[in-house]
């Protein structure tokens, strides 16, 4: 049986998360984080 389709509601918070195999980290450093997080706020706004 599918999942019930998700809800989108304007101004809602929502938590974007990835998986990554093996245990690997997402990112190298510090830096790829904060620019990851800094390209999500601009587009955001």
């Amino acid at each position: 049986m599918p999942r019930h389709p998700r809800l989108f509601i304007p101004g809602a918070t929502y938590h974007v998360y990835c998986r990554v195999a093996r245990g690997e980290f997402v990112f190298d450093d510090d830096y790829e984080a904060v620019e990851f997080v800094e390209t999500i706020r601009e587009v955001r706004d």
